[in-house]
């Protein structure tokens, strides 16, 4: 299935792919328990189950030598001395992560999938996000997470020249160790914000969270000169510009580092459940 939305211009305010029997889950529809996902749909009963990831038929080439200063493996957007796991907890991960703007571009149906990617072009972005109890500290398993953000050249599946279609928009739920994950490319940019990836989280089918994600102005001028993000070059509005990163963006920015051929991005979310 495709989602759909009313036009609203060409540009927007992104496992397995739609062609491997994909659910789209409703929040309203979402089951936790037992390590699975279950909607219904069409009257037949669809399991989403486990974090494999099948490859969709475009897949973004090398990502091109690391600028000076930059080897690859190092962490992008993290202090100097950081060489620990991005996943692991510190005590800036029990604070409750600033909420932001739903914005006009979510849709409430999510194909329960890990690789969003569909046909869409551009530099392969891992995502780990964890939801945490911000008053206990402790892993909210069993947590649904859905994340939509642009393409990379700023248009949102569903509404104006992405009409009909669903790329970069999926949700998951968290494993035992609150931890959801998904493969999608970096964001494109947009005029008037900077660049983001929406995130919600939803616990017995409830919106306790929503809120957007940022990145570290040297890694989007790294990603700015890759292909197919040279041709519009950097974003028109960087972080600091942005009223919406203002209101608690740099409690919300990805701690990201570069492998051979993508790069890897994981945030801890402190919720309120």
């Amino acid at each position: 299935m495709r989602a759909t939305g009313s036009a609203a211009g060409s540009v927007g305010d992104g496992s397995g792919d739609d062609r491997t029997g994909e659910a789209r889950i409703s929040r309203r529809q979402v089951i936790t328990g037992g390590g699975v996902v279950a909607a219904s749909l069409g009257g037949a009963l669809l399991i989403g189950c486990g974090d494999d990831a099948s490859t969709p038929s475009t897949v973004p080439g090398p990502l091109s030598a690391a600028p000076p200063g930059a080897p690859p493996g190092l962490p992008l957007g993290a202090p100097e001395a950081s060489g620990a796991n991005p996943s692991a907890a510190t005590a800036a991960d029990c604070l409750l992560t600033p909420e932001m703007t739903e914005g006009p571009y979510y849709l409430p149906d999510s194909l329960d999938r890990r690789d969003l990617r569909e046909d869409r072009v551009g530099a392969r972005l891992d995502l780990e996000l964890k939801v945490q109890n911000s008053a206990e500290c402790k892993p909210v398993g069993g947590a649904s997470v859905e994340i939509w953000h642009a393409d990379a050249a700023g248009v949102y599946s569903g509404f104006g020249a992405g009409t009909g279609e669903a790329f970069l928009r999926g949700g998951r739920q968290a494993d035992t160790d609150g931890i959801a994950r998904f493969t999608t490319i970096f964001p494109g940019w947009y005029p008037g914000r900077a660049v983001h990836i929406h995130v919600k989280v939803f616990t017995g089918g409830s919106d306790i969270f929503t809120g957007q994600l940022y990145f570290d102005e040297a890694l989007l001028a790294e990603v700015s000169k890759l292909d197919p993000y040279a041709e519009r070059g950097p974003a028109e509005t960087p972080n600091d510009a942005d009223p919406i990163y203002q209101n608690g963006g740099a409690r919300s920015t990805l701690q990201v580092e570069r492998g051979a051929d993508r790069y890897r991005g994981s945030i801890t979310l402190g919720v309120a459940a």
